[in-house]
């Protein structure tokens, strides 16, 4: 007023005809101001909406990839778990559903075999089905590598869109047993959408306005918060700017047309990228707000201001221009706070996340009051203990302390917190409800900006599967040197150079040297040098250093090994590839000393002769014998026929026949006599105790030797007729032995039988003889004679044991088993 009043003064002649003009000016300069600020106040609002679209964006990306990275190391650490390289079904199916219940997103665990069958599964109705033609068997069959598969609807995920995990399955040597595989269902990841939108923006009062999709690398749609068009859709294809900006390297946002409702909206956007050794799968993640949506606070203060402005415009313009221009000041200096305060929100936000997300229990101390207690845990320290957060501030870390908690433990905490520094101990605790765990911890300062201790953190990993793990390879380690040293054959591993990086006792003592002379040595060079002439045996010609450089199985029954002194010795080995991380390091060799097989093999050789020999021999007799005493006969009994048929008188022929019948029967007794020289029908008549007593007989009477016979056990029913023909065989060899060799002058022979075995004892009184060299010089009569034996017995499990002394006779004793079934069938046999 006093402004209008000077210029009414100077312009006395038009009062206040500049007003109009003014009034005119100062509209249009507000409105034009207006304008300006609308739209400076429209792009700001639609910047800062857009950096914290891309801000959600971007953290639904890191949740997504810190998720996805857990899934990625729990097949990994599920497929080297020792329990799925065994046989324990049961325990299989405890570890699945332990992990499905403690992880609800797993739609699906399953393992398979080698063969692609499912063996076991959380959904039981799928057991004994085939995976072999899928693609993630397959891949991990084939590589021997870990497998992801993207987000895709399958018969395992229950036709939920699920993203595959699966890894291969090895024991120690590498070789491939099946596959481990999951299956990560969408719903539960899209629930990390849903939660950050509810943290996004909580001024908006409702989250409702805000869209978001989740697509695959290849741009389809797999989650969609609005018209649920999973699979239907492709983004990429369609052009959207948002997922054409994805593929770039940071977050960020785009103004663009929406596709369907064909509004203006501004979209975040962000790409996963991986977390850790997991290179991710490269989703792209969309979050959008409607234009107007975002700037309906301003238009409705502009909109209320305009009404208030038309009321009070005239009066109040020049309080209004200056309240503009405060409020413009004032606004500017907002935005840098709210910026600051936004980082620093963000800050903290990512702290309190990072600490939230962590597996590790976190606890901070107060080293300024009394015993440093803790005044904040984190959820997971919550979890590890089972202690209550509200329950466990104020006190000191020693609650979790039990029997056999090692004191030097909390002896060394102390002593860190005393001195200010960090320390880090491993020591069992003990939780809530007294069960107790290994854990790792960490306690480290924290420094205030002038260097003073404000406080410790102390963060808890629970190391006790990995303690149990260790407990267990050292059981598996001490069992397996048990095994190593306890084994009868000769083992040795060595690495793809050739040397021997261990070595069994009994290899070790078969080659003549000490197990820790043979370490790091050469193996080829100290024990397979050379072939059995003793040729030089090359390097690139051993199967043993080709399995070890090349891989590949090789067995072998026809070498020589060489001890330390120089001799050789026939081997029979097999050589199989070691495996670590899908190479190969070396090759582990079996072999055993065949010497005595070989021996064996030989004087079964020789005894095939001797027999052949004797069965020719005794054809020859049985020929000559035709020839010289049957043959005879029946050509005199032809001669007599002939003589008959020329008799002259009845008194005659009567005469002729009486002679003729003389010479039948001493050709019928010459062929009875042969045959009971083959097979004394007896035998198969009446069974073995009487033939034996008839043998025995005609033995005593031929030889002059006073020969006792007992029998024991022997009911009704009959032996079976091979082990009756052995006994007797056996039997007929030691009589004609004792004849031979011994000189005897009496023999007792016992014959028992009870429910398990047959036994028969042979003793003589005669000359005796060194068992051992007679078994050493199978070419003797005396010497086939005790492997023949050995050999009968033994094709019917049974044993042979002979004991003797020059000057103090023989006794021979052996045992056959009897299976009760076959008993008595072979009685039923007999008896029908």
């Amino acid at each position: 007023m006093a402004l209008q009043k000077t210029n009414l003064n100077r312009q006395p002649r038009a009062p206040y005809t500049w007003l109009p003009h003014l009034i005119i000016l100062m509209t249009s300069v507000t409105l034009l101001i207006g304008f300006i600020a609308l739209h400076y106040l429209e792009a700001r609002l639609i910047a800062a909406k857009g950096e914290n679209l891309a801000l959600a964006a971007a953290d639904i990306a890191d949740k997504l990839d810190l998720l996805l990275f857990e899934r990625y190391a729990d097949i990994q650490i599920l497929s080297r778990l020792p329990v799925f390289q065994g046989n324990d079904t049961q325990a299989k199916n405890d570890i699945l559903d332990m992990f499905r219940q403690f992880y609800p997103m797993y739609q699906w665990l399953g393992v398979t075999d080698a063969r692609g069958r499912i063996l076991v599964s959380t959904d039981p109705g799928r057991v004994g089905q085939d995976r072999s033609d899928q693609e993630w068997f397959q891949h991990v069959r084939d590589r021997g590598e870990l497998h992801v598969r993207d987000a895709q609807v399958s018969e395992d995920s229950g036709g939920v869109w699920a993203v595959g995990f699966s890894a291969p399955v090895m024991d120690r040597q590498g070789k491939f047993l099946g596959v481990i595989s999951t299956r990560v269902g969408l719903p539960a990841l899209e629930d990390i959408f849903a939660r950050t939108i509810r943290e996004f923006h909580p001024q908006q009062g409702s989250s409702d306005s805000i869209e978001y999709e989740f697509l695959t690398r290849d741009g389809d749609l797999i989650v969609d918060s609005i018209l649920r068009q999973q699979g239907k859709v492709n983004l990429l294809h369609l052009a959207l700017p948002s997922a054409l900006f994805t593929g770039s390297a940071q977050p960020g946002y785009v103004e663009e047309q929406h596709l369907r409702r064909h509004v203006p909206v501004v979209t975040g956007y962000a790409q996963t990228e991986g977390y850790g050794t997991f290179t991710g799968l490269h989703w792209r993640i969309l979050v959008r707000m409607d234009r107007s949506t975002i700037l309906m606070p301003i238009r409705t203060v502009l909109r209320m201001l305009g009404l208030a402005g038309i009321v009070v415009v005239l009066p109040l313009l020049g309080v209004l221009l200056w309240i503009t221009g405060r409020l413009r000041a004032e606004w500017r200096q907002s935005q840098e706070e709210c910026a600051r305060a936004t980082a620093a929100e963000s800050a903290l936000q990512l702290r309190d996340r990072a600490i939230a997300a962590s597996s590790n229990g976190i606890f901070i101390t107060d080293p300024k009051q009394a015993g440093s207690p803790i005044i904040f845990a984190n959820s997971a320290f919550e979890r590890l203990t089972g202690y209550a957060v509200k329950d466990i501030l104020g006190y000191t870390y020693r609650f979790l302390q039990g029997p056999d908690t090692d004191p030097k433990a909390f002896v060394e905490i102390r002593r860190a917190l005393r001195e200010n520094r960090e320390c880090r101990v491993v020591m069992k605790n003990y939780g809530k409800d007294g069960s107790a765990r290994w854990n790792d911890v960490m306690i480290a300062p924290i420094h205030s900006p002038m260097g003073e201790v404000t406080h410790f953190v102390g963060v808890l990993t629970d190391i006790t599967d990995r303690k149990h793990a260790e407990e267990v390879l050292k059981r598996l380690r001490v069992q397996n040197e048990m095994i190593l040293n306890s084994a009868g054959e000769g083992i040795y591993g060595m690495d793809r150079n050739g040397n021997t990086t261990f070595v069994n006792p009994t290899a070790a003592k078969m080659l003549g040297w000490e197990v820790h002379e043979l370490l790091g040595r050469p193996i080829h060079k100290v024990a397979h040098h050379s072939k059995e002439d003793g040729s030089h045996y090359p390097e690139e010609s051993c199967p043993i250093l080709s399995s070890a450089r090349e891989g590949g199985v090789h067995r072998a029954a026809d070498e020589v090994f060489w001890r330390k002194d120089g001799r050789s010795f026939p081997v029979e080995y097999i050589t199989n590839p070691i495996h670590e991380g899908g190479s190969i390091i070396g090759a582990v060799v079996t072999f055993t000393d065949i010497t005595e097989r070989k021996k064996a093999e030989e004087i079964r050789s020789r005894l095939l002769e001797q027999v052949i020999s004797a069965q020719e021999e005794e054809r020859g007799r049985i020929a000559r014998e035709l020839h010289d005493e049957t043959g005879q006969s029946l050509t005199a009994l032809l001669v007599g026929l002939k003589t008959l048929e020329a008799a002259h008188s009845l008194q005659e022929a009567k005469g002729l026949a009486e002679s003729l019948r003389a010479v039948a029967s001493v050709a019928l007794h010459e062929v009875g006599r042969l045959a009971w020289g083959l097979r004394p029908s007896v035998l198969d008549d009446l069974g073995l105790l009487a033939t034996l007593e008839r043998y025995v007989a005609e033995y005593a009477e031929s030889y002059a030797l006073a020969v006792d016979l007992k029998t024991k056990g022997f009911g009704a029913a009959r032996l079976p007729f091979f082990i009756e023909t052995t006994l007797y065989r056996i039997i007929q060899e030691a009589l004609t032995n004792i004849v031979k060799h011994a000189a005897a002058h009496s023999v007792r022979i016992i014959v028992e039988q009870d429910d398990a075995s047959v036994q028969m004892l042979v003793e003589d009184d005669g000359a005796g003889f060194d068992v051992e060299a007679a078994l050493r010089t199978p070419g003797t009569s005396k010497g086939l004679g005790l492997h023949g034996m050995q050999e009968r017995a033994t094709l019917l499990n049974g044993t042979v044991t002979i004991r003797s002394k020059p000057g103090q006779g023989t006794a021979i004793k052996v045992r056959i088993p009897l299976a009760k079934e076959t008993h008595a069938e072979d009685s039923r046999r007999h008896c029908g």
